[in-house]
C-alpha cells in the first residue's frame, strides 16, 4: 500500500476513535439503583407482567361494638316485664246491674253465659277435642248466680246431657268462685280461686 493511502487510513480512524470517546462521555453512568430498576423490568417483561403499586388502607376508627347484655341481668329485654294497664275494680263500678246480659269466654273452650236479674243464669259450653272425650263436645248448664264484694259465685243446678254434666259435676264440684281482677263495662276479667286460671269475659249482644 502506498505511504500515502495508509497514512489516510490512520487519519480516518484517529477520527472516528476520538467521536466515540467524545460520545461516551456524554452519557450519565448508571448507579445500583438504576441497574436494579433495569433487572426488575426486563425481569416483568419476559414473565408479561405488570407491577402496580400495592396501596395499603390503615383503618383508625374501630368498628363500633354492640352493648351485650347478660341473659340474666334485669336489663335484659326478654326479662323485662311489661307493665299491663289494669284499673282495680271497685263497689261503686261493679254492681248487679253491671253483670246482667249475655257474656262470652273464648279460649281454647268457648263459654256463653247468660245472666239475668233474678239470680239464675243460663251457660252453653263448647269444649276442646281433649275434653270432649270425658264430657262430650257441647253441654247445657243452667246456674244460680251471686255478687259477694269483688267475688262472682255460680253455683250449678242442672245440666244436659245429664250423664256428662252429672261427670263434670262430679269431678269438679257444682260450685265455682271467681275473684273479679279487673272491671269495665262490657270486659271483665276473672280469677277462678281454686287453681288460679283467669277468664278474659266479654259483653256482647244478645
Amino acid at each position: 500500500m502506498p505511504q500515502g493511502a495508509l497514512l489516510s487510513v490512520v487519519a480516518i480512524s484517529l477520527v472516528l476513535l476520538s467521536i466515540s470517546i467524545v460520545t461516551w462521555g456524554l452519557r450519565s453512568p448508571k448507579t445500583a439503583a438504576d441497574n436494579l430498576v433495569d433487572a426488575s423490568a426486563k425481569g416483568a417483561a419476559r414473565s408479561g407482567e405488570t407491577h402496580q403499586p400495592q396501596l395499603q388502607t390503615v383503618f383508625t376508627s374501630p368498628r363500633p361494638q354492640r352493648e351485650i347484655l347478660d341473659p340474666l341481668s334485669s336489663a335484659h329485654p326478654k326479662l323485662t316485664a311489661t307493665p299491663i294497664a289494669t284499673a282495680p275494680s271497685t263497689a261503686a263500678c261493679l254492681t248487679r246491674e253491671c253483670l246482667l246480659g249475655t257474656w262470652i269466654c273464648n279460649d281454647s273452650i268457648r263459654r256463653r253465659i247468660v245472666v239475668r236479674d233474678d239470680g239464675t243464669a243460663s251457660m252453653n259450653v263448647r269444649l276442646d277435642f281433649v275434653s270432649a272425650l270425658l264430657y262430650g263436645s257441647e253441654m247445657d248448664l243452667e246456674l244460680t248466680w251471686e255478687l259477694d264484694d269483688q267475688q262472682l259465685v255460680y253455683t250449678a243446678v242442672s245440666g244436659t246431657p245429664k250423664a256428662n254434666t252429672d261427670r263434670l259435676f262430679k269431678d269438679f264440684g257444682r260450685k265455682q268462685i271467681y275473684s273479679v281482677l279487673t272491671f269495665k263495662p262490657g270486659r271483665m276479667l276473672l280469677e277462678m280461686t281454686a287453681d288460679k286460671s283467669r277468664y278474659d269475659w266479654r259483653q256482647v249482644a244478645p
